[in-house]
């Protein structure tokens, strides 16, 4: 059996190295050196000035011979590398383009579309049920480069094609999804690690998130979590490529049945930051949920955040030449710059949405059944004669039809005290208006014999 990745490449026949990259980080100072500068260097000291990190040490091998191995790593899986493999898969360019489905989406090198048109043809009865359906979707320019415009000093996103673009029409234009977060890779201890993933947005929904179909770019070792120049270090490879990607890359593209291999502009763009509420603050350069300054409990009257002027922010940020000015500014503002604001088009406020699994489901779905409906006894039972409204709601619970590809049910009321799942807490918001009524009906009918004086 294949005891390392080496062994089992070799064994398959494969070779990742086109894919993969692993990269080295000073185990100090966090500075990222590539796999080139370290095969060619013989310098084991970090090139910072002043860091007394040492970036690797020489290893004997059984034959005799010496190799560099690095203090403290990172793998890095080459986004483009990943969508040329997606396209030279059967049937992937083609499902590509399904949500296509009207026949204005399917003329090539359209304008943007105006929120104005998009609320006109909305239709108010139907929910919006996937991406493509969003006004988003059709709005954002192909070609975008940021600018800093000498009369305001702003800086602008701007495309330089005349008449502009809707990047969607372009016969390739895919829409990206960063997904990012840190688990505890260990049960014992304290280990944290970080995990990166693009998902291409144009497949179906059924197929957008299956482990066959999305990119583990990134991979940030722990033990802690890495500090804002160190993420910046390690999201700069990645960044890299899609400025490429967002300019058009050409690609072999299979088509068809029999298969048939041809040479397309490909064009991809990252259109959202998918992530916690502490993972989205971190990776957009914001200030911390403990910030007294940018952050108040007490304020019920919020005000927007103007995606220009955070742009105007992070920028004037990093032109700050000390570390003193660029912390004052950061404590007035709660803005700095990060690897992902070299992308145009990139807004931390609105390329990074609210996280809906914490804030809609573990956040208020628990909060009202516990709070709301379970902790002031609206569910107790009430007449000594007649049926507990706890137990007919855990039996219709039971008697309802839930669809196949719903793993877990929705938590019965006494016992929400252990572990419940985001997916459950979702299936209880869309169905617990159901279990919810027969309770309230026993009680309406209880309240009207003791009107009627029947009880």
């Amino acid at each position: 059996m294949a005891q390392t990745i080496r062994t089992a490449e070799r064994r398959l026949g494969i070779n990742l190295d086109s894919l993969i990259k692993v990269f080295t980080l000073c185990p100090v100072c966090k500075q990222a050196y590539s796999p080139e500068y370290i095969a060619g260097t013989e310098d084991v000291a970090c090139a910072s000035e002043g860091c007394p990190g040492i970036l690797f040490t020489m290893r004997q091998l059984a034959s005799g011979s010496q190799r560099k191995a690095s203090c403290m790593t990172y793998p890095f899986a080459s986004p483009i590398a990943w969508i040329r493999h997606m396209l030279s898969l059967p049937g992937i360019s083609e499902l590509l383009q399904v949500w296509r489905s009207d026949e204005a989406d399917r003329e090539q090198l359209t304008l943007p579309e105006p929120c104005e048109e998009w609320i006109q043809r909305l239709d108010v009865n139907r929910p919006i049920a996937d991406i493509h359906e969003g006004w988003g979707w059709r709005s954002i320019e192909a070609g975008l480069e940021r600018y800093l415009e000498p009369d305001t000093g702003d800086i602008v996103d701007k495309s330089p094609l005349n008449p502009p673009v809707r990047f969607v029409s372009l016969p390739y234009g895919l829409s990206l999804s960063l997904n990012t977060d840190w688990f505890q890779a260990t049960k014992e201890g304290n280990y944290s690690v970080g995990a990166c993933y693009l998902a291409i947005n144009n497949l179906p929904r059924h197929m957008r998130f299956l482990r066959e179909n999305i990119a583990l770019c990134i991979v940030m070792t722990g033990p802690n979590e890495p500090s804002a120049y160190a993420l910046d270090q390690m999201l700069t490879p990645l960044v890299d490529e899609l400025l490429q990607l967002k300019q058009g890359v050409v690609m072999s593209v299979r088509k068809g049945n029999p298969p048939i291999y041809q040479d397309e502009l490909v064009h991809a763009d990252l259109t959202q930051h998918i992530a916690d509420l502490i993972a989205r603050i971190k990776m957009g350069g914001g200030a911390g949920i403990k910030s007294e300054l940018n952050f108040c409990l007490y304020c019920h009257d919020f005000l927007f955040r103007d995606p220009q002027q955070e742009r105007n922010n992070v920028h004037h940020w990093k032109s700050l030449r000390t570390l003193e000015e660029r912390n004052e500014f950061f404590s007035a503002t709660g803005n700095r710059f990060t690897a992902l604001h070299r992308i145009p088009g990139w807004n931390t406020s609105t390329s990074s949405p609210p996280d809906a699994m914490h804030l809609l489901y573990l956040g208020a779905m628990n909060w009202i059944v516990k709070q709301v409906l379970v902790g002031p006894g609206m569910f107790n039972k009430r007449d000594l004669g007649g049926q507990d409204p706890q137990r007919v709601f855990n039996e219709c619970l039971d008697k309802m039809w839930m669809p196949r590809n719903f793993q877990r049910l929705p938590p019965k009321l006494g016992q929400t005290r252990t572990t419940t799942k985001a997916d459950q807490w979702k299936l209880t918001a869309r169905i617990i208006f159901i279990p919810s009524s027969l309770p309230f009906a026993m009680v309406t009918k209880l309240v009207q014999g003791l009107y009627l004086g029947e009880i």
